[in-house]
């Protein structure tokens, strides 16, 4: 049976170790490992090693407890994220929304007020105003 010799981490990053599984693992990965006080522990694949290297290398080679499949965990994640960018963006446009409806209303009444809503809107739609005062 081939087994998989790597290197991983601790998910602080405090330490590096060797590890060999008989299960398919992937760098980025996740796996259980005993910690040397019989608590597991969850570390990250950093990078493989050849079997030669591992074997003959100084350090103690540990085995892994199990394997994690984190995809559908990391998957749902991505997706909350993605969500409150979206979230964010449409407050924001919300926001802007409301402010030109409020200058729009505004602006009938008051000719200063209706020049800051023409180039606010200018400004919504990629433009650049000219002001009367940038003009003269």
């Amino acid at each position: 049976m081939k087994k998989f010799y790597f290197y991983g981490t601790d998910l602080n990053d405090n330490y590096q170790q060797l590890y060999v599984s008989e299960q398919e693992v992937k760098v980025g990965g996740f796996v259980i490992v005993d910690n040397g006080n019989l608590e597991p522990i969850t570390v990250k694949v950093v990078k493989f090693v050849n079997e030669l290297n591992a074997i003959t290398s100084n350090e103690c080679i540990d085995e892994i407890i199990a394997v994690v499949d984190m995809q559908d965990y990391l998957d749902k994640k991505r997706a909350e994220y993605s969500r409150r960018k979206l979230q964010d963006k449409m407050k924001t446009e919300i926001e802007n929304i409301k402010m030109l409806e409020t200058l729009k209303k505004y602006s009938t009444g008051s000719p200063a007020m209706k020049e800051l809503y023409e180039n606010f809107s200018a400004l919504q739609d990629g433009n650049l105003p000219i002001t009367e005062s940038e003009s003269e």
